[in-house]
């Protein structure tokens, strides 16, 4: 899964919650990408914005 999120969202919010998130999920793959620019959600096949 294909996560995009400004910096301190994802610091605060979201990678605090990904322990959790793969002990119920185990096989889940979750490639995390923080930063303040544009995402082409389409493009970059992003699966989830904040």
């Amino acid at each position: 899964m294909k996560v995009t999120a400004p910096f301190p969202v994802g610091l605060h919010l979201i990678a605090p919650a990904l322990p959790r998130l793969r002990e119920r999920h185990p096989k889940l793959s979750v490639d995390l990408r923080l930063g303040d620019r544009f995402a082409d959600l389409i493009e970059e096949g992003i699966d989830v914005r904040s």
